[in-house]
């Protein structure tokens, strides 16, 4: 076990580790912030946050560093976002807030969990820069409402 650190907090917690060696997490900044992180190579990277105080990253594919979920600025709503290059990006909404990015797969498709306008929670994949509910991939009058995404594969069937 390697102790991977902080930035300067008292706190921090790895959770997902790809086959290279890649560890996503979150880890305690000296101001109280808590921050994602992605460790590879022996050097911990800070993620940011999208303007709030707090994000973790909480899944790693074996190509790019993670996935998480971000507080906005004044920590009012959460979304879900990818960081890839040195960059965090913002996964959007299905229409109010995004709860939690679940799993990536090695094409770079994101699915979890994202309120409607409504309130409603519903299934989403994120591919190629766009949110889509999965609840449009449903036959009409199915009767079915799916409300969460926790895994995908690299089929690419979408």
């Amino acid at each position: 076990m390697s102790d991977v650190g902080t930035f300067g907090g008292a706190y921090g917690a790895a959770y997902n580790l790809n086959d290279a060696g890649t560890v996503v997490g979150e880890a305690g900044l000296a101001n109280g912030e808590v921050h994602a992180f992605v460790y590879a190579n022996g050097s911990m990277t800070d993620c940011g946050t999208l303007g709030g105080t707090y994000s973790g990253a909480y899944y790693v594919n074996q190509i790019r560093p993670g996935v998480g979920l971000s507080t906005t600025p004044g920590d009012l709503t959460y979304h879900g976002f990818v960081f890839s290059e040195g960059t965090l990006t913002d996964l959007g909404t299905l229409g109010w807030r995004q709860y939690l990015s679940r799993c990536i797969n090695n094409l770079g498709q994101i699915v979890g969990q994202s309120e409607l306008s409504g309130g409603a929670a519903h299934a989403f994949v994120w591919q190629k820069g766009a949110m889509m509910d999965l609840n449009s991939l449903l036959p009409a009058n199915a009767g079915w409402e799916l409300q969460n995404a926790l895994f995908i594969n690299d089929s690419a069937v979408l």
